[in-house]
């Protein structure tokens, strides 16, 4: 019933749409500017300065939704036009006005190459419409920036400060969980439906631009409590292209002579029909060859080849009707996953994985002050995991032996519509939204389980864990989500965003209303801004708690001394969910931040912001006896708490070099950090700790700068505290205050060169650097078992690397 509350603001905005209508006379118009890019396409949230040549005064405004600005007053005399937005190049154009009239300006995005005469690259700056807290990474920082593993775009994301990430690759946002943050491309959902994770893989070359929300964004986004993740893919131009990155085999200097994995990656992009319509196709393959030198045995490799491709097209209908299409493919198989020190070959598994997501969206300008957004996308996941073998699995002090006792196939899918209508005032004072998503989630899993021995340190059987027979399940899902907001320009100086959002889904069976406030305040100067907000913000339906107690029940047995005496009978362990007694995850959020622009042009922005989440799916123990068994109880009782206090500094050098420093102290804890699931023989109570992904100190700095005129030096670092673990013993009982011992601090610096240079009309750069210059050895994982002799030694360590990349960049 809390959806009616929705009502009474709806027919408010509708009622302030036509008095706002009715209330600017058309006499009082001066300079319309309207900012497309190079497709024609709006350019929204756009920074347009317009000043007399030699005047200090200078009038600014953001462009709303359909790229439109208007400056009131008089319009006559020589003007000077600047724009700027992030991720294009600055703008500045020379114009004679008398009278009212209307100015088209066109941006570029910043790419690789480009074609036009003279390019300014926006320099970091203050930003007086952007309300939400973020950071963004453009195609070239993509492409400048030396991390490891550049073939996927994930091991970039560490290099913005909200941001780390754990071994396995999963991303963290703001202190959130792998499965707290929503993840777009292009406006479709990507997010996968059951595990709420990023699992789609996209070539880095066929990325525009990355953008992070941590805070303060706005109705539009729900499902996330930990962040949004927004890519934006590449689009064809009038220009046929092509260029490559790797497509020679190369080598890495780690211990030796190694040959480098093979990661080949080629972009096609031209005209359907010049001036309307542009495809673009972004290749990516790799084969992974993982050797891991530390192993003493062989195989001491994990093998992968992975294959991505995604398809754009772009169609200009018309003037004011823009059509867009994606298709993003991938196909995965991976051997001997979860190879290490403590896991021997036949223990580990091989995966299978083909993915894909298709959508369709159309932009559509009814009006000069309404924008209509509309689209429909379809997702799907197909998961296999193998054991290699039908041996015993053992559980041992020195690690894993034996064949891995679980056999999973998984089928997921998604299909997601969405519209929006975005409309301006006459006098551009106040913008509004409405707008709804609707998705329907299908999950199919079947799985195999063998038993599982533990085997204590005197060599004999301590425990024993059986499942009951093999099955399959299948869990539905459907979700509504409403929401409205207004972007109210109060003065010159002050920006207001309000508004709320409604969320819905079948196995809840209730409303959950978001409110969201955020505005901004912005000095005369325009060099120096306060920005604020609160809001509420719920998560997706965790699918895969949800079905735990689907996948059916888990016998435990312990033994005496002598391996054969049994302890008392079997205990059966159970794991329950009544969705009756549960309420969706949610977190209240709220921020502050100060952004200044220092002298010589230094962007510097401090911020400090706390979530407070309640609601969040955990198991908990309830059985007498929780040490020994346990019966599991799936609530929405976990909480978590995230404080994070943040700087940074940003400065723009040259056209193509820029130089970035930053530092947040964060803590990031829960009530419930113990991860029972049916087949992680875990045993004890749940209990409160630091989240696994807590980093409390986390430095970040990177940037390039140029050796000499044909030659660029680029950096890397990422330094942050090290993730904490859990302390078990041989009977798999969870020791020691949970997740209170860590891994060592992680450091990651990375030194390269770069050369350009032109050969047959085209722009080619070849690239030598060294990762982890330091030999930082930041292992991955640890022998946690606390009856081990080999308790507290840390493996799959990182060396020294030596590595080289050549690139065809484009036709110059």
């Amino acid at each position: 019933m809390r959806v009616l509350s929705l009502v009474p603001a709806l027919l408010l905005l509708v009622a302030s749409l036509q008095a706002q209508r009715r209330a600017v006379p058309a006499t009082t118009l001066g300079l319309l500017i309207t900012v497309s890019d190079e497709y024609s396409a709006a350019v929204p949230d756009a920074l347009v300065s317009v000043s007399m040549p030699g005047a200090r005064a200078t009038s600014q405004a953001m462009t709303d939704a359909l790229g439109k600005v208007r400056f009131f007053g008089p319009a006559s005399g020589s003007y000077q036009v600047t724009v700027r937005k992030v991720g294009f190049y600055e703008l500045r154009q020379d114009v004679q006005l008398s009278g009212a009239a209307h100015l088209q300006v066109s941006l570029h995005h910043v790419e690789e190459y480009h074609e036009t005469v003279e390019v300014n690259d926006s320099p970091p700056q203050i930003d007086p419409a952007k309300t939400e807290s973020s950071e963004t990474l453009t195609n070239r920082e993509i492409f400048s920036l030396p991390y490891p593993s550049s073939r996927d775009f994930r091991n970039v994301l560490p290099f913005l400060p909200s941001v780390v990430q754990e071994p396995s690759g999963e991303i963290h946002i703001a202190g959130g969980g792998a499965s707290d943050n929503f993840e777009q491309l292009d406006g479709f959902n990507i997010t996968h439906p059951v595990t709420g994770s990023l699992a789609f893989r996209i070539s880095p070359d066929a990325i525009r631009t990355i953008n992070v929300l941590t805070s303060r964004y706005s109705a539009e986004y729900g499902k996330g409590t930990g962040g949004v993740l927004r890519l934006e893919g590449k689009t064809g131009d009038d220009h046929f292209r092509f260029s490559a990155t790797n497509f020679l085999p190369g080598f890495e200097l780690t211990q030796g002579f190694t040959p480098s994995n093979i990661t080949p990656r080629v972009n096609f992009s031209g005209p359907i029909l010049r001036g309307k319509a542009w495809w673009f196709e972004g290749l990516g393959a790799e084969y992974d060859f993982n050797i891991n030198k530390d192993l003493p045995f062989h195989p001491n490799s994990t093998p992968v080849w992975r294959i991505n491709s995604l398809s754009r097209i772009q169609v200009n209908v018309s003037s004011s009707n823009v059509l867009t299409g994606d298709l993003l493919l991938n196909q995965e198989s991976a051997q001997r996953v979860g190879l290490g020190s403590t896991t021997l070959p036949g223990s580990t598994v091989d995966q299978n994985q083909f993915s894909y997501l298709a959508g369709v969206k159309n932009s559509l300008a009814i009006s000069t002050h309404t924008l209509l957004e509309a689209g429909v996308g379809y997702v799907s996941f197909i998961n296999r995991s193998l054991p290699r073998g039908d041996l015993p699995y053992l559980l041992t002090p020195q690690g894993v032996n034996g064949s891995f006792f679980e056999t999973t196939h998984s089928d997921s899918h998604r299909l997601e519509g969405f519209a929006r209508i975005v409309r301006s005032t006459s006098d551009r004072k106040h913008e509004f939204t409405i707008g709804t998503d609707v998705d329907g989630i299908n999950y199919h899993q079947t799985f195999q389980r063998k038993p599982i021995f533990i085997i204590g340190s005197a060599g004999t059987l301590v425990h024993e864990t059986t499942f009951t027979p093999n099955g399959a399940f299948t869990q539905h899902n459907s979700e509504v989500s409403l929401y409205a907001q207004d972007r109210w320009s109060v003065s010159k100086a002050f920006l207001a965003e309000y508004g709320v959002r409604a969320d819905w889904d079948s196995i809840i069976h209730d409303w959950t209303v978001q409110p969201r406030f955020a505005g901004t305040y912005t000095f005369s100067d325009n060099k120096t801004k306060f920005t604020g907000g609160v809001g509420l913000v719920s998560d997706q339906t965790n699918l895969t708690a949800l079905t735990q107690s689907l996948q059916g029940q888990r016998l435990d047995q312990d033994f005496a001394a002598d391996g054969v005496t049994p302890l008392g009978p079997p205990r059966q362990t159970a794991f329950i969910t009544d969705t009756r007694a549960l309420q969706t995850p949610r977190s209240l959020t709220w921020s502050v931040s100060f952004e200044r622009m220092l002298p010589l042009e230094i962007y510097f922005k401090t911020e400090y912001q706390q979530k407070r989440g309640e609601s969040a799916f955990n198991f908990f123990n309830i059985h007498p006896n929780p040490n020994s068994s346990g019966t599991y109880l799936l609530r929405s009782g976990e909480k978590r708490n995230y404080d994070a206090a943040s700087f940074s500094l940003h400065k723009k050098l040259t056209t193509n070099h820029e130089l970035f420093l930053s530092y947040v102290r964060s803590s990031a804890w829960s009530n419930a950090v113990v991860p029972f699931t049916l087949s992680s023989p875990l045993f004890g109570q749940q209990a409160e700790g630091p989240l696994p992904w807590d980093a409390p100190h986390h430095i970040v700095s990177w940037g390039w700068l140029p050796l000499t005129s044909k030659f660029d030096f680029a950096y890397a670092l990422d330094w942050r505290t090290g993730f904490p673990f859990l302390v078990v013993n041989q009977s798999q009982q969870v020791v020691l205050p949970a997740d209170r011992a860590r891994f060592p601090a992680y450091m990651n610096l990375n030194l390269h060169i770069e050369r350009r240079f032109h050969f047959h009309g085209h722009e080619w750069a070849v690239r030598l650097g060294v990762n982890n210059v330091t030999g930082r050895r930041n292992p991955a994982s640890v022998n946690n078992n606390i009856d081990s002799p080999d308790f507290f030694t840390f493996t799959q360590n990182q060396h020294r690397a030596l590595t080289a990349r050549i690139r065809l960049v484009g036709r110059k």
